[in-house]
C-alpha cells in the first residue's frame, strides 16, 4: 500500500506553478534581452562618439595626403588641341619638420616619362591663427629633377633616395579647408589673400605671383588651377589677369577608374570631350615661355 502511494505522488502533476525546468528558461531569456540591449546601447555609444569627434589639424593633413596621393587623368585643351594630361603623386617618406612630403609629376599620357612639370608638396597643419583653413600645402621646387622623373612608378628597390636637399624654394602655397555639408567636395582653398615676397616670380617685364586653387573630391579628384599672374596689374586695377596658365577653372583630374569609365560613357559622335576643357592662355608668348621653364 505505501508502495501505490509513493508511486502515485511520484506522477502527481507539478501545480506548483514554477518548476525548476520553467524557472531556468525564463532567467535565461532574460539574461539574452538585457545582455543584447547592452550591446547595443555600447555600439551606439561608440557611433555616435565617433561621428561627433572632432578631427584634429593633423588629422586633416592626413586625409589631403591620401586625397592627393595616386594616378589620375585630365582631358583638357592646350593651344586648341585635346590633351590628356596625367598626374601622379605619392609619399616620398621624407618628413620636413615633421610634415609629410609628396612627389608629384604631370605628363602626357602619351608620353609618361617624360614629365612636364615635377613638384614636391608639404602637407603640413596651418597656424593656430587660422581657424577655417585646416592644412598648408606647400609647394616646391625639384632641385634635381632627372633621377626623380617617375618615381612613384618605379618599385622601391628602384627609387633614388629623396632627403630634404632634393627639395627647392617655396613657389606658393595653397590654403584648405573642409567643405561644408552642402558642397560635394571634400577640401578646398587657394593662396593666401595678402601674398608674399616668396610667392612672387621676378621676370624682367615686372613682379608675376604664382597662384594655386585646389578642390579635392571625396573619391580621390582634383581640381587643380596652377597660374600666374601679374601683380602689379592687380594692385593698380583690383584684378590681375593671367599671364600664363589654363582658364577658367583649371585641369579637373580623375582617379584613373574614374577617368576610363567616364570615357567608355562618351557618346561616339560626339568629338569633343565630356569634360569642360579649359583653354591654355598666353598673353604674352615670349613671357610664357620664360615662366613656363620655372613652372
Amino acid at each position: 500500500m505505501a508502495q501505490v502511494e509513493a508511486e502515485a505522488a511520484t506522477s502527481r502533476p507539478n501545480t506548483s506553478g514554477a518548476g525548476p525546468d520553467r524557472g531556468d528558461e525564463s532567467s535565461k531569456q532574460k539574461w539574452k534581452v538585457l545582455v543584447g540591449a547592452g550591446a547595443v546601447a555600447v555600439g551606439s555609444w561608440f557611433l555616435y562618439k565617433r561621428m561627433t569627434k572632432k578631427k584634429t589639424k593633423e588629422d586633416h593633413v592626413e586625409a589631403v595626403k591620401k586625397l592627393l596621393e595616386g594616378e589620375k587623368f585630365c582631358t583638357s585643351q592646350v593651344e586648341g588641341r585635346v590633351s590628356t594630361i596625367r598626374w601622379s603623386a605619392c609619399d616620398t617618406g621624407l618628413k620636413l619638420e615633421n610634415a609629410p612630403v609628396l612627389y608629384q609629376e604631370q605628363t602626357l599620357a602619351n608620353l609618361p616619362k617624360h614629365p612636364y612639370r615635377q613638384r614636391f608638396y608639404v602637407v603640413k597643419p596651418t597656424s593656430s591663427e587660422r581657424k577655417e583653413e585646416v592644412v598648408e600645402l606647400a609647394h616646391h621646387d625639384v632641385l634635381n629633377p632627372e633621377p626623380l622623373k617617375n618615381w612613384c612608378e618605379r618599385p622601391e628597390s628602384d627609387r633614388t633616395e629623396i632627403n630634404e636637399h632634393d627639395v627647392g624654394r617655396l613657389i606658393n602655397a595653397t590654403f584648405l579647408r573642409p567643405c561644408g555639408r552642402s558642397e560635394k567636395c571634400a577640401y578646398t582653398g587657394g593662396p593666401p589673400a595678402d601674398g608674399d615676397e616668396d610667392d612672387l616670380l621676378s621676370v624682367s617685364e615686372g613682379k608675376l605671383r604664382g597662384l594655386t586653387h585646389m578642390t579635392l573630391s571625396k573619391g580621390g579628384g582634383v581640381n587643380a588651377w596652377d597660374r600666374v599672374v601679374n601683380a602689379a596689374e592687380a594692385k593698380e586695377h583690383g584684378k590681375a589677369g593671367t599671364a600664363w596658365g589654363p582658364h577658367p577653372g583649371g585641369y579637373d583630374f580623375k582617379p584613373k577608374k574614374a577617368e576610363k569609365k567616364k570615357v567608355e560613357e562618351k557618346k561616339p559622335e560626339d568629338k569633343k570631350s565630356s569634360y569642360d576643357l579649359p583653354e591654355f592662355t598666353s598673353r604674352k608668348p615670349d613671357l610664357s615661355k620664360s615662366i613656363a621653364t620655372q613652372t
